[in-house]
């Protein structure tokens, strides 16, 4: 990522880790997911708990699981706009059958 993107759109005082060409996440992404990861795996350990920051691409996928965005719309978090959100999903047999994104109002 080049300073310059950097510095025009990313306006935080969060650490930045990228991710690739103007992709990238805040250390507040890694802290929701780690949190929300600890969370879902008390309450159901039975069921892996995938992540947007820690999830590889040679991940082979469970027919289910739990997946996390920590934070849907991230420059706008960095940029303190009120257009973001948490989302996460419990696949179930390769489907999606419950999903909750969380919005700053």
């Amino acid at each position: 990522m080049t300073n310059l993107y950097r510095s025009t759109i990313i306006a935080t005082e969060h650490q930045v880790f990228e991710k690739g060409i103007r992709d990238f996440a805040l250390d507040k992404d890694h802290h929701i997911e780690n949190t929300l990861q600890a969370l879902l795996t008390e309450l159901t350990p039975e069921i892996p708990v995938l992540g947007e920051e820690t999830f590889s691409e040679r991940t082979i996928l469970p027919a289910q699981f739990w997946i996390i965005g920590p934070i849907d719309g991230t420059v706008n978090f960095s940029r303190q706009l009120p257009l973001f959100g948490v989302t996460i999903a419990l696949i179930w047999a390769h489907q999606a059958i419950l999903a909750q994104k969380s919005r700053k109002k």
